[in-house]
């Protein structure tokens, strides 16, 4: 099984379709919960049992082929833009892979803001800012600095990385939201209507 704590080879070399190495004996269904399944239902209905821990299994690997062809984790894009996590400020790698977004990202740094941008790369990694709180989003951090106007093309940059998935579908599902939330039904969660609010 691999773990964040391996290697970035070994993770890169991770195989989905070897079920073995997904799903250890003692985790998910092999464990308690499939043992209370087996012990509760009769024993004419063990093979429903045995179906739906193989279906699930299938699902895992299907939703994680699906993953590593959409996202694969030697993605270029991905190693660049895990920079902007706050946590990787002020190492080289992080100030190297920093200044080389705007060659992935083009539409947020013109030609003539480049230089700019690179020295305010500079600037931030020197800076001596807030750590962010452990449970703090990378969302909210960046949007605090971006409010205080110290590295106007850096957050630039940081936020339009951070709000990618912020297309026509997102948008057309929280517009859909509307009409589920109204003065009538406003049984929504705060958290859930605060996370709407945002990205609206």
């Amino acid at each position: 099984m691999v773990t964040l704590k391996d290697s970035s080879k070994k993770i890169r070399k991770f195989d989905v379709k070897e079920r073995k190495i997904i799903f250890p004996q003692n985790l998910y269904l092999r464990g308690m919960v499939l043992k209370r399944l087996s012990t509760s239902t009769p024993k004419s209905k063990l093979d429903v049992v045995e179906k739906f821990h193989k279906n699930v299994l299938n699902a895992y690997v299907e939703c994680s082929r699906t993953l590593e062809k959409k996202m694969p984790l030697d993605h270029l894009l991905l190693q660049f833009a895990s920079k902007i996590d706050p946590v990787c400020r002020m190492h080289s790698l992080s100030l190297t892979l920093m200044k080389g977004l705007p060659d992935l990202v083009t539409n947020v740094i013109s030609v003539a803001e480049r230089d700019a941008y690179d020295l305010e790369v500079h600037k931030y990694h020197a800076a001596s800012l807030r750590q962010p709180q452990q449970k703090e989003t990378m969302d909210n951090w960046w949007m605090e600095v971006k409010i205080s106007r110290q590295f106007p093309l850096v957050s630039s940059m940081a936020c339009a990385m951070l709000t990618y998935l912020h297309g026509p579908k997102v948008e057309s599902s929280f517009s859909n939201m509307n009409s589920v939330v109204t003065s009538e039904t406003n049984r929504l969660c705060v958290e859930s209507f605060d996370a709407i609010q945002t990205v609206k």
